[in-house]
């Protein structure tokens, strides 16, 4: 059962990178595999613009409480709107940028001791 499993294992890893390579390559021409991305890309666009719109609601109504005054400050509420919008489309897009930062960081300060030189730091602080 284990060598079994090893065996399996081993061939999923040994699969992997040619269905990548094989699944971008399918990507590339037409066919029904682009139709499917392209339709998946335009669901989800639609998602994070309603998303945007609807988090973004309590925001815009807000907006247009605003007296006239500041209102005409900013350019008019109609390029306010447009910028709350688009930051509520942005911020989920944001969140895996966010991800990959941290995990750069936290492998930085993990490996600091790797990566300073601490004998010749001290030499050049005793001097």
């Amino acid at each position: 059962m284990r060598e079994t499993a090893h065996v399996l294992i081993g061939f999923l890893f040994a699969v992997t990178p040619w269905l990548a390579v094989v699944g971008m390559a399918l990507f590339l021409f037409p066919g029904p595999v682009q139709r499917w991305g392209l339709a998946s890309l335009e669901r989800f666009e639609r998602w994070r613009a309603d998303s945007g719109v609807r988090r973004a609601a309590p925001l815009l109504t807000q907006m247009l409480l605003v007296s006239p005054r500041i209102q005409d400050r900013v350019g008019g509420h109609g390029l306010a709107l447009g910028y709350v919008v688009r930051w509520w489309r942005a911020r989920p897009l944001a969140g895996p940028f966010k991800v990959i930062r941290f995990v750069v960081l936290l492998y930085i300060v993990a490996h600091i001791d790797d990566m300073a030189d601490w004998e010749n730091l001290r030499l050049i602080l005793q001097s």
